[in-house]
């Protein structure tokens, strides 16, 4: 499985005898933002590059103009954008490629340190880590695919700590 995109996380600690969750929040790389000159369907929805606090969604088919249109922000305003009308919505996962599965593993495990309690959500990770010999660092990964099945490859040295 090759991955989409590659994410470096900085180190991570833990201490020898711990058990430690981490959290990745991955909500800024999973929302799908307005492109220029972009043919959308009906019903597409985006964000704009800057927040309003709503999503749009597209009345019909069509294409996004050169510039970015002002967006609205109140609900059910609508804005015109190249061939398409934009209707503001309340954001939810609207434009939002949900994360549906998450594979971990420990690239140069020894089978001391093990993955635990690995939960996700929409826009989040978390595992937790336990074991681990002091003083060794350990490389994780995580393939996180997303509804869209697209693939994010997660990396980040863990260090335990005496």
């Amino acid at each position: 499985m090759s991955a989409d995109f590659f994410i470096t996380a900085p180190k991570r600690f833990k201490r020898s005898g711990s058990v430690k969750a981490f959290t990745v929040d991955l909500s800024s790389r999973l929302r799908v933002f307005w492109i220029a000159g972009r043919a959308y369907r009906a019903n597409d929805t985006v964000r704009p590059l800057v927040p309003t606090g709503f999503a749009y969604s597209s009345a019909a088919d069509g294409q996004a103009g050169n510039v970015p249109p002002i967006f609205p922000t109140a609900l059910a305003a609508t804005v015109a954008d190249g061939s398409l009308t934009w209707t503001a919505v309340i954001p939810g996962i609207n434009a939002l490629d949900p994360i549906a599965s998450v594979a971990w593993s420990i690239v140069n495990g020894d089978g001391s340190l093990s993955v635990v309690s690995p939960v996700h959500t929409n826009e989040e990770v978390t595992a937790a880590f336990a074991g681990g010999i002091p003083g060794t660092t350990y490389r994780i990964q995580g393939l996180i695919t997303t509804a869209a099945a697209l693939v994010y490859d997660l990396n980040f040295d863990l260090q335990v700590d005496s």
